[in-house]
């Protein structure tokens, strides 16, 4: 797995894409602090999905895409290690992106007086952030398809929190990227928020296991 994870991150490291996700996010984010161009906070959240969306795609993807995956097969690396490492990777670049945005979100909210710097809640969204995009990965990961994928990638944040609503439970609000973060937007950290974070994580956790082996039977060509 350790080369995987140095291939993976060989590779967003010389990935433009990545880099020009990182600026337009602080441009925004920087223009979202002058008065006239408030508006640009909430559609600076809606790009940063849409970002991370592609972002997890390509490396759920990219190498069936373009033939590659063959390489590590035929070195001997089983899909299941290739599944891992190319999540552990994917969500180190999540996790950076993840935390320019939210550090450049907390600036703006301090220039504007909307808000403070609470770093045990920014930790939660960072883990929230982490799990969500887990399981996105997880869908992308199952489906053949690139466009497909972006579709149901997008609609995943929308359509599924919505259903996920309507029936209250650990499982569903695991999945559910809405309920997910109303832990993160609770007042307090009280017991049952932070034992309801660990019954996600645990959800999370199973379906990170299942990804793996459904990934370990698709077809290499």
């Amino acid at each position: 797995m350790r080369d995987i994870i140095r291939a993976e991150s060989y590779y967003l490291l010389k990935n433009v894409r990545y880099y020009v996700f990182l600026a337009v996010i602080f441009v925004l984010r920087i223009l979202s602090a002058v008065p006239n161009f408030t508006w640009l906070s909430t559609t600076t959240d809606f790009i940063f999905y849409i970002f991370i969306v592609i972002l997890v795609l390509e490396f759920s993807h990219k190498d069936f895409n373009l033939g590659t995956m063959k390489n590590y097969v035929g070195s001997g690396v089983s899909l299941e290690n290739v599944y891992f490492g190319k999540l552990l990777t994917c969500m180190i670049a999540v996790v950076i992106l993840s935390v320019v945005n939210i550090a450049l979100r907390d600036v703006v909210d301090i220039i504007l007086g909307n808000g403070s710097v609470d770093i045990v809640r920014q930790l939660i969204s960072l883990l929230i952030s982490i799990e969500k995009n887990c399981i996105l990965f997880f869908i992308c990961s199952l489906i053949t398809s690139s466009v497909f994928a972006v579709i149901i990638g997008i609609a995943y944040s929308i359509v599924l929190g919505f259903v996920c609503a309507l029936v209250k439970n650990p499982v569903t609000e695991a999945i559910s990227p809405f309920l997910l973060d109303n832990i993160n937007n609770a007042e307090k950290f009280t017991f049952d928020v932070m034992w309801h974070l660990l019954v996600t994580t645990l959800v999370v956790a199973i379906i990170v296991y299942l990804g793996a082996k459904l990934y370990s039977k698709r077809e290499v060509k």
